[in-house]
Formats: structure tokens, sequence, C-alpha cells
């Protein structure tokens, strides 16, 4: 029973709702009023949680060496034989072939390691790190397994899902032009199918199929930036448009250091050599996640809230 029913008053009755009717966030606009979600949930949706889960993203990329290193080592052997698959690691540092891509000795490594087993194509839960083995150290690399790829994908949902909610509100509030708002959803679409792809070849057997998929992706997303950057310079979006051209630049750093990075001299440039493809890469993702909550904060530029969100909450707030 409500309060005003004690009280014996009659309830308020609930303001009707457009379906089109998007919420700004607070602080960008004037605070929520009663009809509205409540200023903290509010808050932490737009500010906290779109931060959060590009961090969280983020942060998987950044760590894939120590989280290699660490998980490998407890189950590479899978000692309680789940799946009757026997060891999870099946290579050695004698399996013939077998040789690191920077130059190092990948016996000796082993040795200096008390390692006896060596994580091949797919094996383990992520990418071998003792040393990179056929080609450099790269996100590819870490996350040819299927642990390491679905998690993955489940850290990308929500920081995706931002992306296209700031597609969104640009066709919302932006007034491009047919032509504008079509290349911007479809270079987006494109983009987001050849990551679907590129995580769907591993690496290791797959190469010109993955590494296409990366190429496809790097285009799509480019294409993406730059019609947007033109429709917000069309609007005199000042600090959308710098977030925009700053997120770009970056990214192209990223893009030129992978390519640097996989032609080095592994004898003069050994960490480029050796790390340059995955640094670069977790930075490149990393950027295109952090432009959303970037956009949100400096920006001005409100998030939409879904009605499923938004109905269920007012009810529950009355």
């Amino acid at each position: 029973m409500s309060r005003a029913l004690i009280a014996g008053t009659q309830p308020a009755a609930m303001p009707t709702m457009n379906p089109t009717t998007y919420y700004l966030a607070p602080g960008l606009a004037a605070l929520p009023s009663a009809s509205q979600v409540s200023w903290f949930f509010g808050w932490f949706w737009r500010y906290f949680w779109a931060v959060a889960v590009a961090a969280a993203y983020s942060g998987y990329l950044f760590n894939l060496p120590g989280l290699a290193e660490h998980f490998n080592n407890v189950y590479h052997d899978n000692p309680v034989n789940r799946g009757h698959m026997g060891p999870l690691c099946t290579l050695s540092p004698q399996t013939p072939g077998l040789e690191c891509a920077n130059g190092q000795d990948l016996r000796e490594l082993a040795k200096a390691m008390n390692r006896t087993w060596i994580c091949g194509c797919t094996q383990g839960l992520l990418g071998d790190v003792i040393c990179p083995l056929d080609v450099s150290f790269s996100v590819s690399y870490f996350i040819n397994s299927v642990t390491a790829v679905g998690l993955l994908l489940t850290l990308s949902y929500f920081p995706f899902r931002n992306i296209w909610w700031y597609q969104e509100w640009l066709e919302r509030n932006m007034q491009p032009t047919d032509a504008q708002a079509q290349t911007a959803f479809w270079s987006l679409f494109i983009f987001q199918v050849f990551y679907g792809l590129a995580l769907s070849f591993p690496s290791c057997f797959l190469f010109r199929s993955h590494y296409a998929s990366l190429l496809g992706m790097a285009l799509a997303f480019s294409t993406h930036m730059a019609v947007n950057l033109f429709i917000l310079f069309r609007r005199n979006q000042e600090i959308p448009s710098l977030i925009i051209i700053v997120a770009f630049l970056i990214m192209t750093i990223a893009m030129l250091g992978v390519l640097v990075s996989y032609s080095a001299d592994c004898g003069k440039y050994f960490w480029l050599c050796t790390w340059g493809p995955w640094f670069f890469e977790s930075l490149f993702l990393s950027v295109i996640v952090f432009i959303p909550p970037l956009l949100m904060i400096f920006g001005r530029v409100d998030l939409p809230m879904p009605k499923l969100i938004v109905e269920p909450v007012e009810t529950a707030l009355g």
C-alpha cells in the first residue's frame, strides 16, 4: 500500500511518458524533476557506470600479459582433468619448430623458469607469455583461447552499447543530412561486424582472415569518426569536436605504432618488437571505448537512457 493511501490522500498521477523522451544527465542540464530518474541513479548510470565499463575493458587489455602468466601457471595441466581433456597446454620447449619470434632462446627461457610445458595456439586460458611464439605479443595473440575471447566479448557489451547511444544522440540533436547519418551509422555497424570477425578468426592459424578483419575495423571506425567530426564542426560543437580530434590522433599514432612494431628489428628495438603490437592495439581499442564517457562528461553530450530502464525506476521511486 502506498504512503499516499495510508495518509488518506489520492496518489499523484504518474506523468505521461513520451516513448521518444530521453533524460538529460544531471549536471549537464537542469536537475531531474520528480517525474525523472532520481539524481543518484542518473549520476551513477551516466558517470560512474559509463567510465567503469570502459575502464574494465581497457584494464583487461592492458593486463593481458599478467593474466596470462598467472592463469596459465595455475591451470596449464588441468589437474582435475575437467572435460577429460588432459593438460590444457600440450607442447614442450623441445617441440620441433617452436621458436620465439623475437630471437630469444625458448629452451633457455623455459629452463630458467623451470617450465616443461608451453601453451600452443588456442591452448591455455590465454596466450603463453614465456615469449612471443611465431608472432609478436598482441591483443590477438593473448585472446586466441575460448576463455580469453569470451571475456573480451563480455567486457565489450556495455562500452560498445554506449558508442551506439552516442551515435543516436548525434542523429537526434545535431541534425545531420541523411547521407551523413547513413554513413555514420553503417560505418559503425561495419566496424562492429569486423570486430566480431576478428575475434572469430584466431590469429595463430587464420592469420590473413584475422588481420583483414582488423584492417576493416580500423578503416570503418576511422570513417565513422571523420563523418561525425564533420557533423560536429558544422554545428559548432567545439568541445566534442576537440575530443574526437584528440581521439583520432591517438588512434592514428596507435595504428602507426602497430605497423612499426611488426617491422622493428628485434635486435635493436627489443621492447618495441616484442610488446609494441600488444601495447598499441590496447591503446587503439581503449580510445574507442572511452570516447562516449569523455563526450558525456566534458562535451555536454547526453547518453540517452532507454525507456525500458527509465519506466521501472520511476515506478519504483513513485
